[in-house]
């Protein structure tokens, strides 16, 4: 027998070399010999998962363990089973393992993850979140269905932090503008809230395909060039007569309409706010009157500082009441005044807006933007993802909208508590600044605005 064996192996090794196949190594399995003595169960069927080492591993470990518990197979058949699972690459790093270096299955898939841990997909966080946001002409019914499909995949996000990421994300709208001035109890209310949303979005949506379909098409114009008028001749009296003073100012401007505009109803003033009235008695070529308005300038105001719901502004506004109507003794101030020395190295008289430098959370932060208009303080989110590379802070939500972004709203990605020192020497003094995070673009890293100036009991001179 021992002699048919060798005959055996001596025409299998010709035949590889004929074929060209490479030389078997003459070694052992990589399994023990307990798992390759247990016997296959009766009902053992071949499964179809299939992994050659260019996904998660670890993903795929999971799948068929998942699989191994529906049947019930023991730790050395699930070591064969899944070997049979291994293509490609991963089979051929299998068969290169030192003989009987697997002991069971949790060996098995320990070696195989630690292999291809370069394929492990990246965890992702609960910046992953705040990150995202709502494409111009994506649906809020996709929007939401990608944004709940993120987070499933970041285990660390709490509940606060889905609903607040998912508000914030949101593109403007009734939807936005809804769940900011109620704010919501649960990430799961959010949804809840959000798929009304979604309905009305829809049938708005075919209520306009319907109308799109019954409208007729225009009528085109017949005998055009028979009724226009020979260039250079004038119209007649009565057609000046019939044209209004507010039709000829827009005449004398040059401006070209085709059709009649008609005086904007009370509830369209809102487009019109931004122009002023022209003059009954305005005639062509006159002008008079106040300059039309160009625009407003507006300043950052808004924000959780006095409550983050209207609970809390309420109980804040009974505060500042109670505190009026106390008598007591007042705190006394010191008298602070300005010198000619302070302000020695500055060329007066100066327009230049107040920029300084402050300690933040034990980080120089240059570009502080001094802002008395501002009811809260800001960071931009560029400068907290620097400083939050060693604190790994949080970020709370925020359900309060900030306004003066460019004269519209700007939904904050959370807010954070970070320490804040001024000064130096004897006059050092450390704050705990509660700063709102905007995803905005801006010149500055931090706006400090009258919150934390309070705080310092600052004054900014000119």
């Amino acid at each position: 027998d021992r002699a048919m064996e060798r005959m055996a192996k001596q025409l299998r090794q010709l035949q590889d070399k004929v074929e060209g196949r490479p030389e078997r190594r003459a070694r052992g399995h990589p399994f023990s010999r307990e798992i390759l003595a247990a016997p296959l169960p009766n009902n053992f069927k071949e499964t179809n998962l299939v992994y050659d080492g260019s996904s998660d591993p670890s993903r795929h470990v999971r799948t068929f363990e998942n699989m191994a518990v529906l049947h019930g197979y023991s730790d050395s058949v699930c070591c064969r089973a899944f070997l049979s699972t291994l293509r490609g690459g991963a089979l051929d790093w299998f068969h290169q393992l030192p003989s009987g270096s697997i002991a069971d299955f949790e060996d098995l898939a320990s070696k195989l993850t630690n292999q291809y841990s370069s394929a492990v997909a990246q965890e992702k966080t609960y910046l992953t979140l705040m990150a995202m946001k709502q494409g111009e002409k994506e649906s809020l019914r996709k929007y939401v269905a990608r944004y709940n499909k993120t987070c499933l995949e970041v285990h660390s996000a709490s509940d606060e932090v889905k609903a607040g990421g998912l508000i914030r994300s949101l593109r403007a709208g009734p939807c936005r503008t809804s769940l900011a001035k109620t704010p919501a109890r649960s990430y799961e209310d959010v949804l809840k809230r959000c798929r009304k949303y979604i309905n009305l979005e829809e049938m708005e949506m075919e209520f306009a395909k319907l109308e799109g379909m019954s409208q007729p098409e225009p009528k085109k114009e017949q005998n055009r060039s028979r009724e226009r008028s020979p260039r250079g001749s004038s119209p007649k009296r009565s057609e000046q007569r019939r044209v209004s003073p507010r039709r000829r100012s827009r005449d004398a401007k040059g401006e070209k309409r085709d059709e009649w505009q008609r005086r904007p109803m009370v509830f369209e003033r809102q487009r019109y706010q931004n122009f002023t009235p022209l003059r009954k008695d305005m005639t062509e070529g006159q002008g008079g009157g106040a300059p039309l308005k160009r625009g407003t300038i507006y300043m950052i105001f808004g924000g959780p500082t006095d409550g983050d719901s209207n609970r809390s502004r309420k109980e804040h506004a009974r505060a500042v009441k109670r505190k009026r109507e106390e008598v007591g003794i007042t705190t006394r101030m010191p008298v602070i005044s300005f010198k000619a020395e302070d302000a020695e190295g500055v060329v007066l008289p100066h327009n230049d807006a107040l920029v300084i430098t402050a300690e933040v959370a034990g980080f120089d932060v240059k570009r502080v933007f001094i802002d008395t208009g501002s009811s809260v303080d800001v960071m931009f989110y560029d400068c907290f993802v620097q400083i939050n590379k060693e604190l790994n802070a949080e970020l709370k939500p925020v359900a309060t909208v900030l306004y003066g972004f460019n004269g519209g709203e700007v939904m904050p990605m959370g807010e954070v508590s970070l320490p804040v020192a001024l000064g130096s020497g004897e006059l050092r003094k450390v704050r705990m600044v509660r700063f709102v995070v905007v995803g905005a673009e801006s010149s500055y890293n931090i706006i400090m605005g009258r919150t934390s100036l309070n705080a310092f009991q600052a004054v900014v001179s000119t």
